[in-house]
């Protein structure tokens, strides 16, 4: 009796082990970034920061900088140490996440030489992607890293 009420035990807390190990998305991500797109818009998150690098040869490539976003719009961008605020006429370098969908989109759609992604596994954005237009042109190529995404009241 005491056997069967210990092996019982070790069963269970295997099943548990095993099962509750098991990643349970509530909403599975696809390859597909139209439908990403349409999950990360059904989140209604328009207040966030992010911090993003540019991917390219450009004047703030490779740079990381916090960008804050309010009602769905850039309201602050400065370097990832919080000391450089850069000047509002810049910003248009860098993306919400709504404009990181749409260039991501836009660009798959207009058949580059090559084109990457990766989303991100919690909000469905595109955390990374980057896009080579032409093969036999040169720096030209483009893309965005995206992380240490927080949503804001």
């Amino acid at each position: 009796m005491k056997n069967t009420k210990f092996l019982k035990a070790i069963i269970s807390v295997t099943l548990l082990v095993i099962f509750g190990c098991v990643d349970k998305a509530v909403d599975p991500i696809t390859d597909s970034l139209e439908d990403n797109f349409d999950r990360w818009k059904s989140l209604g998150i328009s207040n966030y920061t992010i911090v993003q690098s540019q991917l390219c040869f450009c004047f703030y490539g490779g740079n990381k900088m916090i960008i804050q976003v309010t009602n769905n719009k850039i309201v602050s961008v400065q370097d990832s140490a919080g000391v450089l605020q850069v000047p509002q006429e810049h910003w248009q370098w860098f993306k919400t996440i709504d404009q990181l969908f749409e260039t991501a989109i836009n660009a798959k759609n207009g058949k580059p030489n090559s084109f990457s992604v990766e989303i991100d596994k919690e909000y469905g954005f595109p955390k990374y992607f980057f896009v080579d237009p032409v093969a036999q042109a040169a720096d030209e190529e483009y893309g965005f890293l995206t992380t240490s995404f927080k949503a804001l009241k």
